[in-house]
């Protein structure tokens, strides 16, 4: 899948970065997370068998209560938006 990150979707919180990538072929978003060090920390995608947004992390990342607190609001507001465009 070819992708890169859009320059002005780009989210912070104290430790985390959320990029928006342009994924032309598919209809939902896939946003990557970095730390604020610019590791690769996974991404936020569509999870079609549970009909909405989960967290994807890389292999070996360990992450404490205040990152999984920012990334469980992120996707909260992802759903938020998708069942507000979609109507459900």
């Amino acid at each position: 899948m070819k992708c890169r990150i859009y320059p002005k979707e780009e989210i912070k919180t104290k430790w985390l970065v959320f990029g928006l990538l342009f994924t032309p072929s598919i209809k939902t978003q896939v946003w990557r997370i970095f730390s604020i060090k610019g590791i690769p920390l996974g991404f936020i995608k569509w999870f079609s068998r549970w009909r909405c947004y989960a967290f994807f992390p890389e292999n070996e990342t360990i992450f404490n209560s205040e990152c999984l607190k920012d990334i469980k609001e992120f996707i909260d507001n992802l759903i938020k938006e998708h069942n507000t465009n979609y109507q459900i």
